[in-house]
């Protein structure tokens, strides 16, 4: 089987991308030969850079396209898949809770919930650096602390050993890109709950995607008791 690409300075036979500054479409033909038989396949793919995004979402507010209606005064967005994490829904951090999971699958059997299979739980997705250092615990959360009565929300949290880095990458578009929505200037604030074995100190730093600092750190001063704590960070570079 061999492939060959109608733009080989666009996307090489071997599906290199080359280097290029905007989105580019190119027609790959797909060559199947056994003995004296041979079948062709083309397939219409868009290679982009590695910088951008698969998609781009242009809106004209100052444009009316269609007339809406008096009586209506209300609008549902669903979230579905995630769609408004990082944009809509303001938070930066993913998986903030440590809650994170895939259903076992998607078979119908699964039910509204996934309950009949399950759930398979990754609590540290979206965290990098010392990861080694990080625990997840499933008992004693936050639930517990504040009574919750539903045994699976917020029940997992992590511990995490003295002199750890670690880092959340955000919502990260789909070339895996760190991609919190940054801006220079603004104010952004920082929540969380944390309990010390025995007093420290929690050090936060705004970074960009080559570890490099694009904000002061604010270091945060924890006792034994559980409290939630929030902090403001300005971003400058």
């Amino acid at each position: 089987m061999t492939w060959k690409s109608s733009r080989p300075d666009i996307l090489s036979d071997n599906g290199q991308v080359q280097a290029i500054a905007s989105a580019q479409g190119v027609t790959v033909t797909a060559t199947l030969t056994r003995g004296s038989s041979r079948i062709e396949e083309s397939f219409e793919v868009s290679v982009l850079p590695e910088q951008l995004p698969p998609y781009t979402l242009n809106i004209h507010g100052d444009k009316e396209v269609l007339d809406i209606s008096e009586v209506m005064y209300g609008l549902f967005y669903e979230d579905i898949n995630n769609a408004a994490d990082g944009g809509i829904y303001a938070e930066l951090v993913q998986n903030r809770s440590f809650e994170s999971f895939e259903f076992d699958t998607y078979s119908h059997a699964s039910g509204e919930c996934g309950c009949s299979t399950g759930r398979n739980r990754n609590p540290l997705f979206a965290w990098s650096g010392d990861t080694d250092k990080m625990t997840p615990q499933h008992s004693g959360g936050l639930n517990e602390f504040l009574g919750v009565k539903d045994k699976e929300v917020n029940a997992y949290y992590v511990t995490v050993a003295d002199g750890a880095t670690i880092r959340n990458k955000g919502f990260a578009d789909s070339n895996q890109h760190c991609a919190m929505s940054i801006q220079e200037g603004a104010k952004y604030d920082f929540t969380i709950w944390a309990q010390a074995e025995s007093a420290g100190t929690i050090t936060l730093q705004l970074q960009d995607s080559h570890e490099q600092a694009i904000s002061d750190s604010v270091t945060v001063q924890e006792r034994a008791a559980t409290r939630g704590r929030s902090m403001a960070l300005i971003p400058s570079w």
